[in-house]
């Protein structure tokens, strides 16, 4: 299965309803989500990943309605 591109707001969505794991694994290829768990169980990869402008678009839109 190849990449797709991911609808962000499609992912913020999903988050807000609890099934970010579910998207995820219907989204991303088994390649792409074993180098995401990687990067999650590394906490400075983590912490890199975070800073990008891409993290924090994401962050900002999911705490938009908080």
């Amino acid at each position: 299965m190849g990449e797709k591109n991911i609808n962000l707001d499609k992912l913020v969505e999903e988050a807000k309803q609890g099934r970010l794991e579910d998207f995820l694994s219907k989204n991303l290829s088994a390649e792409t989500k074993a180098k995401l768990s990687s990067i999650l169980s590394d906490k400075s990869k983590t912490d890199k990943m975070l800073a990008s402008p891409q993290a924090k678009e994401i962050m900002k839109k999911l705490n938009k309605d908080k």
